[in-house]
């Protein structure tokens, strides 16, 4: 069988020293389960809902930010942060801004209540403002922001949560609620308080939030990439899984991480912002859509707490915003995440740091993406052989990649050649990947990442023959029909 190869190498036409075999096998006949169609979320912090020298950030008018959420594929934003238990709390003519911003942008909200300072008839009034106007946009009401660092113990959150439902719910009866949104360190909290809630009937989610990468100030360049394009991060979100994840499926609820990013503080400087965290992010997701997360909202905004916040997907700039790495995993995902979960195994003799994921669409195309996050000293590049699992026709394919496939870089990151714009739009287009039979090959650079789609073959036969009609048969003798 001959197979048709794309070499993508790096811009400067220099090719690495290295280069591993691996096989990617799908099983797209026994596809699992769907991606949900909010998976892809951002979080902000409350602050960001009240103007800046009477001017909002959050408003129907704000185009460039609506056309970026769509561009990024974002359907889910959750306002809280620490400013969600301190500083100011929105008056609602913030609160119509912002869902003026969210109706536009066709986003659903989480929008978590004040607990820090415990007054339920405060909460009370908030809640049943935006239930009494926009109940339609909303997913839920996180109640507190982590609050296992400033209450004693789980115990006490139960109690206090328990109170703010009972009193939201006796003005509000179709309200939502979720928690506990504690972090990373918590897992026990979401597992107890699905056990003791999922009874209620007043539970949208589970949340909880977590940066796997630790403190941003602890770890910066590249130690920080290498912390988190290392394979060990796969076991850590397992381990941290394992404490709740179970628990929460089996009584019935759907969980999200509400709260999240490479590294907290902000991120970590010359890893954060650079396309290091693009290949975590698009890894990051797809681990967590296999492990049946509701999404994920990755924290996010112009400043956190006031501090620089390298993790930043994007940053207000003239005319619009100037678009970071990080950005690119979602939008990466918006194009092979929606479907079903396609099982993918792996034939990779040396071990190299590679990750495949395979989604079947609703029209039944099969989407691939593939993360090659060997990088720097220990760049590998791919060789790859994808068995298709099928009868396929032909691919496309959309390259995520740094200038020189080089993580570190901040700039020039480009899907399918393109980049995203300040006016939110994005230019890429795809390339061809030929296919034989049920087979593909691909070499892959290092520090980059491939989105391809394959398209169902056609022309095969799978159905009964119908018997001819409207025949006539002449009989020319009394033995030969002609």
């Amino acid at each position: 069988m001959i197979f048709a190869a794309l070499c993508f190498l790096c811009a400067s036409g220099a090719s690495w020293a290295q280069s591993d075999a691996v096989t990617v096998t799908l099983s797209p006949s026994n596809p699992g389960a769907t991606i949900p169609s909010d998976f892809s979320g951002l979080s902000y912090e409350e602050q960001d809902l009240v103007p800046i020298s009477g001017v909002y950030y959050f408003v129907n008018t704000n185009q460039p930010l609506i056309t970026l959420f769509n561009t990024l594929g974002v359907k889910s934003l959750r306002i809280g942060g620490n400013t969600a238990d301190s500083g100011t709390l929105p008056a609602n003519a913030d609160i119509d801004a912002f869902f003026g911003f969210a109706e536009a942008a066709n986003v659903k909200v989480l929008y978590t209540l004040r607990l820090k300072t415990f007054n339920a008839a405060a909460a009370n009034t908030t809640a049943t403002y935006i239930m009494d106007h926009y109940s339609a946009d909303m997913t839920c009401f996180e109640i507190g922001n982590e609050p296992d660092v400033y209450l004693s113990s789980y115990a006490t959150y139960q109690s206090e949560a328990q109170t703010y439902i009972d009193t939201i719910s006796a003005s509000n009866p179709t309200a939502k609620f979720c928690g506990p949104g504690g972090t990373g360190g918590s897992g026990t909290w979401a597992a107890s308080f699905a056990q003791y809630f999922a009874s209620t009937g007043k539970i949208a989610l589970v949340t909880h939030h977590n940066s796997f990468g630790g403190a941003g100030g602890s770890t910066t360049g590249a130690a920080a990439r290498n912390l988190l394009l290392s394979a060990t991060m796969d076991s850590n979100y397992a381990t941290n899984a394992n404490i709740y994840v179970p628990t929460v499926l089996s009584e019935g609820l759907s969980y999200r991480i509400s709260e999240t990013n490479s590294f907290y503080g902000g991120g970590s400087s010359g890893c954060s912002n650079t396309f290091a965290e693009a290949l975590w992010d698009l890894d990051y997701m797809y681990w967590w859509a296999g492990e049946k997360a509701e999404g994920l909202n990755f924290h996010t905004g112009d400043t956190v707490s006031g501090g620089t916040a390298y993790y930043s997907f994007f940053i207000t700039t003239t005319g619009g915003y100037n678009v970071h790495p990080g950005a690119y995993g979602p939008l990466a995902f918006k194009l092979g995440g929606h479907g079903r979960i396609v099982p993918v195994t792996l034939s990779n003799p040396s071990g190299m740091d590679l990750t495949a994921y395979g989604v079947l669409a609703s029209d039944n195309s099969l989407w691939v993406t593939i993360i090659n996050k060997t990088h720097e000293t220990g760049s590998i590049t791919a060789d790859l052989t994808i068995d298709l699992g099928g009868n396929y026709s032909k691919g496309d394919m959309w390259l995520m990649q740094a200038p020189n496939n080089d993580d570190s870089q901040m700039t020039g990151i480009t899907l399918g050649g393109g980049g995203v714009g300040v006016n939110g739009t994005w230019s890429g287009t795809s390339e061809p990947v030929s296919v034989s039979g049920g087979t593909a090959t691909v070499i892959l650079s290092p520090a980059s990442a491939a989105v391809i789609q394959f398209v169902p073959g056609t022309g095969s036969c799978s159905a009964a023959p119908s018997a001819p009609t409207n025949l006539a048969a002449t009989a020319s003798s009394s033995s030969v029909i002609g």
